[in-house]
């Protein structure tokens, strides 16, 4: 059976199966419930890799960058730091389409502001600390907000080799803003407990944060 035709053939055997009388699934029934089950596993597994690829802007600092994001090094601390105008949004429901566009923005915002602060400051395992200062005082969940392209372009910069487990870790803090809503990102060392203080704790004038 080709790779285009499993899917299908794994719909129809389970809507086959599931129309039956629960008494009927013992027996020959459980066996084909349970190659069924192994087969959308390894198709999973087979697709995973192409749609990876698909989600995944090259990693070239060459790409044409957006203007709005600055960027500087803590050389005391050793932070890469971002400033990012915008807040993350939650992508919940938006069509592939606004999903591609929005992270692809954000990807070239952070290239651009890596490419034109000449950074060569790079970490083997890396901690992104992301700061979302909103202007709302509406109670948001960290894991809502879309922090996929923010950890795309700090791959893809080269800021560090990889985003998998392996290299990098991440964090999402929320503050409120009163005047000026963005994303402050700080990137260091995994091991840098005293810097990552410092991350949690991003400078903030009192007449803006609250």
């Amino acid at each position: 059976m080709t790779a285009e035709l499993r899917p299908f053939f794994i719909f129809q055997e389970v809507d086959a199966i599931i129309s039956k009388p629960i008494e009927q699934l013992s027996g020959e029934g459980t066996k084909r419930l349970k190659r069924l089950y192994n087969m959308a596993i390894e198709t999973q597994l087979n697709l995973q890799p192409l749609i990876n690829e698909l989600d995944d802007i090259p990693r070239d600092i060459s790409l044409p960058g957006t203007p709005g994001a600055e960027a500087r090094v803590d050389d005391q601390n050793n932070i890469a730091w971002f400033s990012l105008p915008a807040v993350p949004p939650i992508m919940k429901g938006a069509s592939y389409r606004i999903q591609a566009e929005e992270r692809r923005r954000w990807v070239k915002w952070i290239i651009y502001a890596y490419a034109n602060n000449n950074f060569t400051l790079t970490f083997k395992r890396a901690m992104v600390v992301i700061n979302i200062y909103a202007d709302t005082n509406y109670v948001w969940d960290p894991d809502n907000r879309s922090v996929h392209a923010i950890i795309n372009g700090i791959k893809n910069a080269g800021i560090v080799k990889d985003d998998d487990w392996a290299h990098l870790a991440y964090m999402v803090k929320g503050h409120i803003t009163k005047i000026n809503p963005r994303t402050e990102i700080a990137v260091l060392d995994m091991d840098n407990i005293m810097a990552l203080k410092v991350a949690l704790s991003p400078d903030c004038p009192a007449e803006d944060c609250s």
